[in-house]
């Protein structure tokens, strides 16, 4: 829960987002009802909050294995949309876990260590705007 708080307050404090507290808690509630960690060191937490202008994904690469139910964790990639817009979410959810795969599959464990410039630039390729 500690690091989810944390993803969720650092993806508020760059996305500008002026609700930080309701999207903290929302990710928190979320959280707590089903862990969001979907498998091969990946957690994608995820918040809907109300009046949200856009959808936004922040990724944050763990310096140590983070632990998380089901398993420790390298990689969060914090989603957050319109409470208005829930399916935007599983769009965004269905892309990162395609693009996690593949990159799993391409590079194996490797995958942890690879500089955050080129997870970056290979999420953006696959990732499209939603507002």
């Amino acid at each position: 829960m500690e690091a989810v708080e944390r993803v969720a307050r650092e993806f508020s404090e760059r996305a500008c987002v002026l609700r930080t507290d309701a999207l903290v808690a929302s990710a928190l509630q979320r959280e707590a009802e089903d862990p969001t960690c979907v498998g091969r060191a990946l957690a994608v937490p995820h918040a809907r909050v109300a009046g949200l202008s856009c959808a936004g994904i922040y990724v944050a690469r763990m310096e140590h294995a983070v632990a998380w139910p089901v398993e420790a964790v390298r990689m969060v990639a914090f989603i957050a949309v319109p409470e208005e817009a829930p399916e935007m979410y599983l769009q965004m959810m269905a892309q990162l876990v395609r693009w996690w795969m593949q990159e799993c599959a391409e590079y194996g464990d490797s995958v942890h260590i690879q500089p955050m410039q080129v997870l970056a630039d290979s999420l953006a390729e696959r990732m499209r705007p939603s507002c």
